[in-house]
């Protein structure tokens, strides 16, 4: 029989023994049961007990009981233990004896206060034992231990007279009459037992069992504890300071935790606590009095190093995530947020109280439909890891781009308890890749304008050119003479368009220099005729004609987002988009409404719509970068932005009225940086001339031909050639018969700046002009490298070449007067 079943077996004896109260007859017959024994042994325990009922009352007390309390049996009998016990220390006996009524599970509460007859109190420990048994009420066994006084005797006042009920007949305690010898061995045989099942207890603890006193020094050690500790032989540590093996703050947590036990209660600590063959350990450690023994401490050790390594590494792990750069989100089976780290407040703007228990579908921007969350899921359900990118949304609205790998978390049972998404901001990574397709795009788009570009510039050349010599023998006030100056007009805008589409295509790197806003206007202006639709009217006051410090191609972006912007409004309706360029003077006045304009002059350009208007609710984010209305894929929320940044720049002031139903007007101060009349048409005027010799080269025989006319015209002695390598050798027959000459950069065979280093191998001090239509292999700083005098762009107008002719003449009499 295993010990369990033994101690089983005598709490069944014990109910047995008390199932009813009344004692023993004398006539009765004898007999020697268990019952019998236990009733023995209640009877002459020296400590106070008594069977209880449900009700709290005292059924049945010995006679220990009867000389703590001070109380005869007669008045103990029927009392409630809540009588015996101190109104404060009360609700502690209360839920002890609930407790174990309730669970039948033995119990005991630390140290109360009693009672006793005459008010005295004494401190006690109380231990209560559920009794049961098949259809009989139930009991509980209930034990005070303490030093309280003996203060009476028996149960009918006089010491001498009460007896117990012993199956043998009755016996005289004061007359200390021993019970039958049997009786005793049998007692003793259960108090050995029970001394040997606690000692099995001790034994089966994975816990290192001490005893202590209370000045610290180990009187016993468990045979587990032994092995635990790593401990051979034990005598060299019995009766020496336990405080004394612990190392760093376990001496002093050990003290402490001592201190309370000392003083009644329960004193915790875990501390670091090498073996003596130098294992290091961690343990845990309870310190409580033993129950009749205050010279006694309890103290029970259990080895947690591994739950220490443990926790030391879910601290490291805990650390890294709330230090990574990417954002960690934590999810429950109901897709309730229960943890994010400092990554996801800094990257999203939220921080963690706002989102704590929340579904993480507030962050989504309505980029990814209903498809593509399905797949995730179906992916997630079966404990697999996703990967993708999600297009969410920012506290302020902007978007956000994250590449996500999601995971579901496992427990030991394999069943998923949560999710744990890692998230990588990528947004300036496909800012930077959009930026990028964006420059490809230009750059294809500019090598294809770029082609165009010279053979329109060729043909604008002999246009123009062309043209300027008809009007030099037309008859002035003639039809003739109107239509040739509309052709002159048309070659220019021709021309002026050219260089807007190249500067467009970022062709050049513009710099902040003058420019001329109504050109850019103008030009801008046909571009978005042609991409809107035509329910769409547009109406142009383009009056100012001044100049401010700007870039063309930046100038030209702000047009377009704030038309494009305009348009769109009014895309499904129809309407007008009017836009206006005139002058106007800021004061200080104005200066309250538009607070970054200082007093000037500027030019004023709006533009308007009649469209569906701006709510008042988003009218204050719509300059904020990546905030738009649009549908996705149909705006990247950049445009407004860009204008804001562009005016902002060039210290002017964009500005903006609207409401639903009323449409949009943009307006925009630019400061003046010079003012100029209306431009001429064509006319005759006296341009500087010469006599020298000059050689002009072009592939082009029309460009050739007018070129060669027009240096004539004024004077100079021009031989032209269409070929540059006829025109290398000419040259190299006859070096000195030359005092200028003027090449076109693309050319076949050879090209222009090629040309011009052969010749001045010949002939160093011969002065060149190169001329192009466009070239990605020229520009006006190279030029001037390789020792070229003059660079220009075609087409020519016949004032430029003249001047440009005189000059690089001039020029080179200045620097070598002898070749006059």
């Amino acid at each position: 029989m295993t010990d369990l079943s033994r101690d089983a077996e005598l709490k069944q004896s014990v109910a047995e023994a008390f199932a009813v109260s009344a004692p023993v007859s004398p006539g009765d017959t004898p007999r020697r049961s268990d019952g019998d024994i236990f009733r023995l042994v209640f009877d002459l325990a020296p400590a106070g007990m008594a069977l209880v009922g449900q009700d709290k009352r005292l059924i049945r007390v010995n006679d220990k009981m009867c000389r703590m309390f001070g109380h005869d049996r007669d008045d103990l009998v029927n009392m409630s233990f809540e009588d015996l016990t101190h109104p404060d220390d009360l609700p502690g006996i209360l839920e002890l004896f609930d407790a174990v009524l309730s669970g039948g599970e033995d119990g005991y509460a630390p140290e109360k206060r009693c009672v006793q007859k005459d008010g005295a109190i004494f401190h006690a420990w109380v231990a209560t034992q559920c009794l049961r048994l098949p259809g009989r009420p139930v009991r509980l066994l209930v034990t005070w231990i303490g030093n309280a006084p003996d203060k009476c005797g028996t149960g009918d006042g006089s010491p001498k007279k009460d007896a117990l009920s012993t199956g043998t007949g009755r016996v005289s305690l004061v007359d200390c009459r021993q019970p039958d010898v049997t009786e005793w061995g049998n007692a003793q045989k259960i108090v050995e037992e029970s001394v040997a099942f606690s000692n099995s207890i001790i034994a089966s603890s994975i816990d290192c069992i001490k005893v202590l006193d209370t000045q610290g020094r180990l009187l016993f050690m468990s045979e587990c504890g032994q092995k635990l500790m790593e401990i051979d032989d034990i005598e060299p540590y019995l009766n020496i300071s336990w405080f004394d093996l612990w190392k760093g703050k376990g001496s002093q947590e050990a003290r402490r935790a001592m201190a309370k036990a000392v003083e009644g209660r329960i004193g915790t600590f875990q501390g670091f606590f090498p073996t003596p063959r130098g294992t290091p350990k961690w343990w845990d450690v309870i310190i409580s009095p033993i129950i009749g023994k205050k010279e006694y401490l309890l103290a029970v050790s259990r080895d947690i190093t591994d739950q220490m390594a443990q926790q030391a590494q879910l601290r490291r792990l805990a650390a890294a995530i709330e230090q990574v750069a990417e954002s960690v989100v934590i999810t429950d089976t109901e897709s309730k947020i229960v943890y994010v780290n400092p990554a996801f407040e800094k990257i999203t703007g939220y921080c963690r109280d706002e989102v704590l228990g929340k579904n993480p579908r507030f962050l989504q921007s309505g980029a990814h439909g209903p498809a593509f969350y399905r797949a995730m899921w179906y992916r997630l359900s079966r404990g697999k890891i996703w990967r993708g990118r999600f297009v969410n949304k920012r506290k302020d609205g902007s978007l956000l781009y994250e590449d996500v790998s999601i995971a579901p978390v496992f427990d030991s049972d394999g069943k998923v308890v949560n999710f744990m998404a890692v998230k990588r901001d990528v947004t300036h990574d496909v800012e930077t890749e959009r930026r990028l397709q964006q420059a490809q795009k230009m750059e294809a788009i500019g090598t294809l304008a770029g082609g165009i570009a010279h053979d329109f510039n060729n043909i604008l050349s002999s246009v123009i050119g062309y043209t300027e010599l008809a009007l030099d023998e037309v008859e002035k006030g003639s039809h003739l003479e109107d239509n040739l100056q509309e052709v002159f007009t048309a070659g220019k805008r021709a021309r002026d368009l050219v260089k807007q589409i190249l500067t467009f295509a970022r062709q050049a790197d513009e710099e902040i220099k003058p420019l001329e806003v109504k050109t850019i206007a103008g030009e801008a202006l046909k571009l978005l005729r042609a991409s809107i639709p035509a329910t769409i009217e547009i109406r142009q006051r383009i009056e100012s004609e001044s100049l401010i410090m700007g870039d063309p191609t930046q100038v030209h972006q702000v047009f377009m987002n704030l038309c494009t912007n305009a348009a769109y409004a009014m895309e499904d309706q129809g309407g007008v988009l009017e836009v206006g360029l005139i002058d106007v003077a800021v004061d200080s006045n104005f200066i309250t409404t538009a607070e970054n304009l200082k007093p000037g002059d500027y030019i004023k350009l709006w533009v308007s719509d009649t469209g569906t208007g701006i709510s008042p609710d988003i009218i204050e984010s719509i300059f904020e970068p990546y905030f738009t209305t649009k549908a996705p894929g149909e705006g990247t929320g950049m445009g407004l932005a860009m204008v804001h940044g562009i005016i902002d720049s060039y210290g002017g002031e964009v500005l903006v009225e609207s409401g639903p139903g009323r449409g949009t007007v943009f307006t925009v101060y630019l400061p003046i940086v010079k003012k100029r009349d209306r431009s001429r048409l064509y006319r005759r005027e006296s341009l500087p001339a010469g006599g020298e010799r000059i050689l002009f080269v072009d592939d082009e025989p029309p460009i050739a031909k007018m070129g060669g006319m027009i240096l004539e015209r004024l004077g100079y002695r021009v031989t032209v050639r269409t070929s540059s390598v006829e025109a290398l050798g000419l040259f190299r027959s006859r070096p000195d018969d030359f005092d200028l000459v003027i090449t076109d950069m693309t050319m076949p065979n050879k090209t222009g700046d090629k040309l011009a280093a052969e010749l001045m191998l010949i002939r160093p001090d011969i002065p060149i002009i190169l001329c192009t239509g466009y070239s990605k292999k020229i520009s006006d700083d190279r030029a001037a490298g390789i020792g070229i005098n003059a660079f220009v762009y075609k087409p020519v107008a016949k004032a430029d070449l003249a001047l440009t002719v005189r000059k690089v003449l001039d020029d080179k009499l200045v620097k070598n007067p002898s070749s006059s």
